[in-house]
């Protein structure tokens, strides 16, 4: 499955084996796991299970983030998991453009807003939460401009929620 952004420059994709080496050389750099609840480097071995793991999964889509304008390759990743069919929801998360070069030019925005239809539009989930640390500041910005709702903080973490009528409005 890849889905596009109307411009056509930004897609997510299903991630497969090939993807996880390059997830996990992202997820180590300090930069980006700082960012995470869990900080610990990931060894090989680690993220083959966390992937063996994943696919057994029915309720947890990860994505590969595909620019196809400037680095014309993957960038990051995103994900919707916690599905919920019968509260038509689901948790917004993992969210990382863990290409360097890539950072602070509004992907990470772009992919969330995809990511967000993708679950509206394609799912027909009717609300998207997250959490979020609370020093996290840049993604706590974009979350509110994309319209999350922060509605309560605990333990350094926000928790934010998303309205499908107010999404699409």
């Amino acid at each position: 499955m890849t889905y596009f952004s109307e411009d056509k420059k930004l897609s997510i994709r299903d991630i497969k084996e090939i993807d996880i080496e390059i997830i996990r050389g992202w997820r180590n750099q300090a930069e980006i796991k700082q960012y995470f609840i869990n900080t610990d480097m990931i060894s090989k071995q680690q993220q083959q299970q966390w992937f063996a793991d994943y696919l057994n999964k029915k309720n947890d889509k990860m994505f590969m983030i595909q620019e196809h304008e400037h680095f014309k390759s993957a960038i990051g990743t995103t994900a919707l998991y916690n599905i919920n069919t019968p509260k038509n929801s689901a948790e917004f998360g993992r969210l990382m453009i863990g290409h360097i070069p890539a950072q602070r030019k509004g992907l990470g925005t772009q992919a969330t807003i995809l990511t967000c239809k993708y679950a509206f539009e394609r799912l027909n989930i009717s609300e998207i939460y997250l959490y979020v640390l609370a020093h996290n500041i840049r993604a706590v910005e974009l979350y509110k401009n994309i319209g999350f709702v922060p509605l309560n903080i605990q333990n350094n973490k926000i928790y934010m929620v998303l309205n499908k009528k107010m999404f699409l409005a």
